[in-house]
């Protein structure tokens, strides 16, 4: 065993998302988006984690989760890659 860093006390985390499609009609044509919206919980316990940041990882969008680990984003259709991250444990990418 090594000096310094316990490797065992990093915790994981869960991304949970649920996308919803969105549609924008303008009057020359219509656009679409996606809606990702969800909750970043502890893997072990389950607790939503307040500030967590979640991102799609080509858009380079992001937000934070708000008071009760929620989190909603808007992004242009096509694929996407969320990931999420929070101080103190392992991040969590849903594909």
């Amino acid at each position: 065993m090594t000096a310094g860093r316990d490797h065992g006390s990093v915790k994981g985390i869960h991304l949970f998302a649920m996308l919803v499609w969105a549609l924008g009609w303008s009057s020359a044509a219509s656009a679409q988006s996606v809606t990702v919206s969800g909750y970043v919980e502890d893997a072990r316990t389950g607790e939503r984690l307040v500030g967590a940041t979640v991102y799609e990882v080509h858009q380079r969008a992001g937000v934070v989760t708000n008071a009760h680990g929620f989190f909603s984003l808007t992004l242009p259709p096509g694929s996407l890659v969320l990931r999420a991250s929070y101080v103190g444990y392992r991040s969590d990418t849903l594909r």
